[in-house]
């Protein structure tokens, strides 16, 4: 099968979730109650070609636009989603206030956890099935390159920069529980405290040796909190 036909099985595979189970009709409702313009580019449909981005696993913002304009009449179904210019798209990212979104997240988090518990409460499987009712976590960090022509006042140097993400998912519904960021040439250790801030008693903490602290860890065993 080519890629142009995987791309439009997917987008139909796309096209039923947005259809079936995205509460799209909430989005102008919550634009309207912030009062942000749209212009060209519909807030709805900005969203919406987000998801698809992620959903496609694509690599750049052009390749998203390159796609929103090849495949416009399959789009143009789907909550009427309108294809995007790549200036007035990444004006868009760049400019418009994102609690729109947030908002929108959290509203769709609750309506899934509200029709199935399932969708937060995941059973274990595998060698994890044991664990019936404890929390399993894992906990990783990722460096994300940065540079300052990318920053509005930052006009006086144009030299690379990067920060570190510490992603904690969780392991039975693969849902991101929370991240902290800071600097990338800080160590992962130095971060343990917050991260293993939210382990309740019997929570398992999954991490990688870059984040081995035994102080940290002999402060984490009297809490009786299982970090491997």
């Amino acid at each position: 099968m080519s890629i142009k036909a995987t791309r439009r099985t997917m987008i139909s595979c796309y096209a039923q979730i947005i259809n079936d189970y995205v509460l799209g009709y909430k989005i102008p409702e919550l634009v309207k109650h912030e009062k942000i313009k749209a212009r060209k580019l519909s807030y709805d449909s900005q969203v919406y070609l987000l998801m698809l981005g992620q959903f496609l696993h694509v690599f750049s913002l052009n390749e998203l636009v390159d796609i929103s304009k090849i495949y416009a009449k399959e789009l143009s179904r789907i909550l009427g989603i309108t294809q995007a210019n790549l200036n007035t798209f990444s004006n868009a990212n760049r400019t418009r206030n994102p609690v729109v979104m947030e908002k929108f997240f959290w509203m769709m988090y609750g309506h899934f956890r509200s029709q199935d518990e399932s969708f937060v409460k995941a059973m274990h499987k595998g060698k994890f099935s044991r664990f019936k009712l404890r929390n399993i976590y894992a906990i990783d960090s990722t460096t994300i390159k940065l540079a300052y022509w990318c920053i509005n006042w930052a006009k006086h140097r144009q030299h690379k920069a990067a920060v570190k993400v510490h992603m904690v998912a969780n392991v039975a519904s693969r849902l991101p529980h929370f991240c902290v960021y800071g600097k990338a040439n800080e160590h992962d250790s130095r971060k343990e405290d917050v991260l293993f801030g939210f382990l309740k008693a019997g929570d398992i903490g999954i991490l990688d040796r870059a984040y081995s602290n035994f102080e940290t860890l002999y402060r984490q065993s009297h809490r009786r909190c299982r970090v491997g």
